[in-house]
């Protein structure tokens, strides 16, 4: 199996470099996450990594970012364009009608939501109930699987901000008691920070992110869908999520924290 991959990727590699840079080799990479880590300043930050590793990969290919609102990129997407990607992303969080125009890579990177609360509170909090009675922070129009209906029930005071640096902040502060956030934005504002020892995390729920991938060239999707499978056992790209926190696997953060 391990040299059937080698040759495809040595075919694919191939192909494309023959096939040169023409309009078909244009693609237009749409992103709506515009926190930290994906977005740290002007076209810096995760996602702007990802275009350039893919065009390090595929030299013949052009990718144009665009950071864009959820409401744009599904306006968009109800047109059905051609030569687009969107990183990030997991199928349920799109309608079927959607999700099933695009093909999808496997993992890109493992995610989770997580409680994050200051050492200084002496609590633990690993699951919804563990919340009840204390002053929950979140993210705004964000929704918790498992906590909402407690903070519908009035058993848990949630206060709202618009970015998890905010949240981190107002956690700080000791103005909640607790928040919730993804993983990956709390890593890269801890290590920015230097205050990993300050804040406790464990798992809300996990999820992975793929890349939705929509080309008029299948030769693209599936060199695209290879370097996918690929990335996590790349040093590159291994270097590129360490530089934002995010070396360690969210995925087992319940069993380390329990």
């Amino acid at each position: 199996m391990n040299r059937y991959f080698f040759w495809l990727g040595l075919f694919l590699l191939g192909s494309l470099t023959a096939i040169g840079v023409n309009a078909d080799n244009k693609l237009t990479l749409y992103s709506y996450h515009q926190a930290p880590p994906f977005i740290t300043g002007k076209e810096t930050g995760l996602t702007y990594d990802f275009a350039n590793y893919l065009t390090q990969l595929s030299p013949d290919l052009q990718i144009e970012v665009f950071i864009i609102p959820r409401k744009r990129l599904d306006k968009i997407l109800r047109k059905s364009p051609q030569n687009i990607i969107i990183p990030w992303v997991s199928p349920t969080w799109f309608n079927k009608e959607i999700k099933g125009q695009f093909l999808w890579s496997s993992e890109i990177m493992p995610d989770a939501s997580i409680y994050i609360w200051n050492n200084d509170t002496h609590n633990s909090f690993n699951q919804p109930e563990d919340l009840i009675g204390h002053k929950l922070g979140g993210i705004r129009g964000y929704r918790y699987i498992g906590v909402d209906p407690l903070v519908t029930e009035q058993q848990i005071s949630r206060s709202d901000t618009s970015n998890e640096k905010q949240l981190i902040q107002m956690i700080q502060q000791q103005r909640v008691d607790v928040g919730i956030m993804p993983f990956s934005a709390a890593q890269y504002l801890l290590q920015e920070k230097n205050w990993g020892d300050i804040f406790s995390i464990s798992s809300h729920q996990q999820f992975s992110r793929h890349l939705m991938i929509n080309s008029e060239t299948p030769l693209i999707d599936n060199k695209l869908i290879y370097i996918i499978s690929n990335m996590t056992k790349d040093q590159v790209w291994q270097n590129v999520m360490r530089k934002y926190g995010l070396i360690t696997n969210p995925h087992t953060l319940e069993q380390a924290t329990r």
